[in-house]
């Protein structure tokens, strides 16, 4: 089933002052995703049978090259109609008019069957790129353009994330930090993660021979046999281990209990932890709180500059 709907794109024959978003929107993509350069822009009028005009740059040992497109928009979601020979007329004469080295359709349905082999005829000659609406939806996740998409297609964008959404970290940090596993390093936040199924363990390690068992190391690993390495590694050193599943502490409500309940032991005395389990501990929260919480603002994390500046307690 389609993720994206193309139909949240303005009409484009509807003079409605959005009748050119489709063609910003083709813009936008090479550019951010392709990162060609934009030769002529889109524009109203009379354009000669071309809609953008974009440069791709190759950089070889010695030397370098470009390659110039010329971009055709078709956008009948609406209709839901093909892009056929009649919408796609003279492309020879029209990458000879722009002295383009080649030819992209971007279409928000599909060519027709009598389109295709026509575009399989003039590959012997001319480069033929087809960009249909599956493969332009299958470039922005898989490039994972979120922005993009979610500048270009909001109400697609806010279902999806309803779906998928637990495997894009939020921006709360300058950068991205990673939860490394303790065995092969594999950071456990970026494997794909599907409902019911639990990859990876947060460990605590207990030193049995205090009174209140006192943790003295945290760690996350690899459900399987990194788990199990690693339980190895501290029986062997007279460690015993106690576990929860990653996936349960990314579940914003089991976050907030798990963290409620560890404030709530340590100053009970029911649990200890030693200054380096504490800082694993913490880490680890952080680092799942990206997959937590939700996005902060542009005008949020300004003022989290703000306020990190100031003493405490003003």
């Amino acid at each position: 089933m389609p993720i994206i709907d193309f139909r949240e794109i303005p009409e484009a024959h509807l003079a409605s002052g959005l009748q050119d978003t489709f063609e910003l929107f083709a813009r936008d993509f090479f550019v951010d995703i392709f990162k060609f350069k934009i030769i002529s822009e889109p524009s109203r009028g009379a354009d000669g049978g071309k809609d953008l005009l974009v440069s791709e740059s190759h950089q070889g040992t010695l030397s370098a090259s470009s390659f110039t497109w010329l971009v055709s928009c078709k956008h009948k979601a609406h209709s839901g109609k093909t892009i056929t020979s009649n919408d796609e007329n003279n492309i020879k004469d029209r990458l000879s008019e722009h002295k383009a080295n080649g030819f992209i359709g971007f279409y928000s349905t599909l060519p027709s069957s009598g389109l295709n082999n026509r575009f399989e005829s003039f590959k012997s000659e001319n480069r033929i790129e087809i960009f249909d609406r599956e493969k332009i939806e299958k470039y922005i996740l898989e490039h994972k353009r979120y922005e993009l998409f979610k500048r270009y297609f909001p109400k697609s964008y806010k279902r999806w994330i309803e779906i998928d959404g637990k495997n894009i970290p939020s921006k709360i940090f300058d950068s991205y930090q990673p939860l490394s596993c303790i065995v092969c390093g594999k950071d456990l936040l970026k494997v794909e993660r599907k409902e019911n199924v639990n990859h990876g363990i947060i460990g605590m390690v207990i030193d049995s021979d205090t009174e209140n068992n006192k943790c003295t190391e945290c760690y996350v690993a690899c459900i399987g046999e990194c788990d199990r390495r690693a339980q190895a590694y501290y029986w062997q050193n007279g460690k015993i281990t106690a576990w929860d599943e990653l996936s349960d502490l990314l579940i914003p409500t089991i976050y907030i209990r798990r963290y409620m309940a560890l404030i709530n032991q340590l100053q009970s005395g029911e649990m200890e932890m030693e200054d380096k389990a504490l800082e694993d501990y913490k880490k680890i929260l952080l680092c799942v709180s990206q997959y937590v919480f939700r996005h902060q603002s542009a005008r949020e994390m300004e003022r989290v500059k703000i306020l990190a500046g100031l003493p405490d307690g003003i």
